[in-house]
């Protein structure tokens, strides 16, 4: 057999996005052969991870996780074999960036809990036919482990434009800053570890809070002229 030396131009994906419209690779052959010849059924690429924890073996059109991936093509003639040259690329997958479009929450009583109704899109593995493949709010977020991770900031304040801005977050729990009545702007936490980065549409929507209704029940009770009400008064 002939060494075939290939060479594949390093590329770089977001997650989900379609590998074999963008991967190009260049070929050494012998005589007149061309691409469609020599693999009539498309170049056989593979993919490995350069993070040793991941194992497996990717071909196009598997879900691969953000990373790095080194290129490889299968022996896949019996006239050639694949040898990889010098200059060859890997294959970069990066975050895929999710847009949440609507926040919406009613308003809330300073002390209560807020319902929120969120519209997250740009999930790329939720119109196939292969719904095991699907991806939307409820796998990203599982319910399981507390579903999605709002914050909440006030209005006009966000992460990176203050550093000294209050992240507020719901249920309260004893020792964290309370939510003063106010509007806040909603935001959903990103994990840095995960495939997707979150953007948020400006008009998506904020929380009010209002006052709460302070009940006051006085017990009733008499006095003889003279004696302290503040002693007796109970409240």
């Amino acid at each position: 057999k002939k060494d075939l030396t290939v060479k594949t131009a390093a590329l770089s994906i977001p997650y989900g996005g379609d590998v074999s419209a963008e991967i190009t690779t260049e070929f050494d052959y012998a005589y007149d052969d061309t691409t469609e010849n020599v693999f009539p059924d498309g170049i056989p690429y593979y993919f490995e991870n350069t993070d040793a924890s991941d194992t497996g073996e990717y071909v196009l059109g598997d879900k691969m996780n953000v990373g790095t991936y080194n290129i490889f093509i299968k022996d896949a003639t019996d006239n050639y074999n694949v040898v990889i040259g010098e200059g060859h690329g890997q294959l970069t997958i990066t975050e895929a960036t999710l847009t949440v479009d609507v926040t919406a929450a009613e308003n809330i009583k300073y002390g209560g809990a807020p319902d929120i109704t969120t519209e997250i899109s740009g999930f790329p593995y939720n119109d196939d036919d292969d719904t095991s493949n699907d991806e939307d709010a409820s796998t990203l977020f599982p319910e399981e482990d507390g579903g999605i991770p709002y914050f909440f900031m006030k209005q006009g304040e966000t992460p990176n434009s203050c550093v000294d801005c209050t992240k507020y977050y719901l249920p309260f729990v004893t020792g964290e800053d309370k939510m003063d009545v106010g509007i806040y702007d909603i935001f959903i936490t990103d994990d840095p570890t995960d495939n997707y980065t979150i953007e948020f549409a400006a008009e998506r929507g904020t929380l009010t809070v209002d006052p709460a209704t302070l009940m006051v029940t006085t017990t009733a009770f008499s006095l003889e002229y003279g004696d302290s009400v503040s002693d007796a008064i109970e409240t």
